[in-house]
């Protein structure tokens, strides 16, 4: 973790200053025995748009991160 704090500190600035909003996306997921448990993303669509209908613009943090799957990060 200390060895990847830099790059997670540069991917959340990067998030921050490209569009408002928080910079983690919270999501639930069944963890061992079934346990609910809630992941962390870097947030890389616009908040305003429900990931179920999948209308959105695209922002630049999300070509790239999502480019070089760095905003699968954070679960590391």
């Amino acid at each position: 973790m200390i060895i990847l704090s830099p790059l997670m500190l540069l991917v959340a600035l990067f998030v921050r200053l490209d569009s408002t909003g928080p910079v983690f996306f919270r999501q639930p997921c069944l963890g061992k025995d079934g346990k609910v448990c809630t992941m962390s993303k870097f947030r890389t669509m616009p908040v305003d748009v429900d990931p179920i209908t999948g209308q959105k613009a695209i922002t630049r943090s999300e070509k790239i991160l999502r480019k070089v799957n760095l905003d699968e990060l954070p679960p590391f």
